[in-house]
């Protein structure tokens, strides 16, 4: 099952904003055990920010004190980092997909560490966000560190969600729906980011996410883009 999610993003000229480099500050969003959707209160103080990280730390506790246990997945499951903004609309800032392995023990935690930067203009003041699953604890923090980025985040635009299966090879190749995009003036560069994890099962080819498949990015009606 492919699921992917395409956004746009727009910048302006590069290095155009000023701040002193170095100082970080650090958002914790969620702890081991905590609920994982909540409001969080990100920087919203008109500094600019050279890289935002994002650390997502599992951590797995088979037989757990007082019969409460976290242990990993016996599959894989994927679990999503979604930010909502002011208006209700989800982006998906992350995604990760857990190990293999029931009962294993991951000691003090395993982390991957996203860089989020381009998510900047979402990532101010309060805002809803959701993460992991129901199984591996999470502990999951924000890392603003200051300085002037490399560009400027203008907007950001969700141009595809959802879910798109593949089931067999007569109809692997699935065309989203074309759509038009509107760029704001003072855009100079832009990005389109992709996250389609082939991940699922049942009816496509009995190979699940093992099937290859090529991606296919098409502007104005010719294939710009392409990955297997």
């Amino acid at each position: 099952m492919r699921l992917p999610i395409l956004l746009l993003i727009l910048f302006s000229a590069f290095g155009t904003l000023k701040a002193d480099p170095g100082d970080t500050t650090i958002v914790q969003a969620f702890t081991y055990g905590s609920d994982r959707d909540d409001i969080i209160s990100f920087p919203d103080d008109g500094k600019s920010y050279e890289r935002i990280l994002m650390h997502y730390t599992l951590r797995c506790v088979p037989g757990g004190a007082g019969g409460l246990q976290y242990p990993c997945g016996e599959w894989d499951y994927l679990t999503y980092t979604n930010l909502y903004d002011d208006n209700g609309e989800r982006f998906e800032i992350g995604r990760y997909i857990t190990p293999y392995g029931i009962g294993i023990d991951l000691g003090d935690g395993w982390t991957w560490i996203f860089d989020v930067t381009d998510y900047a203009t979402l990532l101010r003041g309060d805002k809803r966000l959701t993460a992991g699953n129901w199984q591996e604890l999470l502990d999951l923090k924000f890392l603003f560190i200051e300085g002037t980025p490399s560009r400027e985040v203008l907007k950001i635009q969700n141009i595809h969600t959802g879910r798109y299966d593949y089931r067999n090879s007569d109809d692997a190749n699935q065309a989203l729906e074309e759509k038009t995009i509107d760029f704001l003036p003072d855009t100079r560069t832009a990005k389109v980011k992709i996250r389609n994890s082939g991940h699922g099962f049942g009816g496509n080819l009995n190979c699940s996410e093992f099937c290859p498949r090529n991606n296919d990015i098409v502007i104005n009606g010719q294939v710009t883009h392409n990955q297997n």
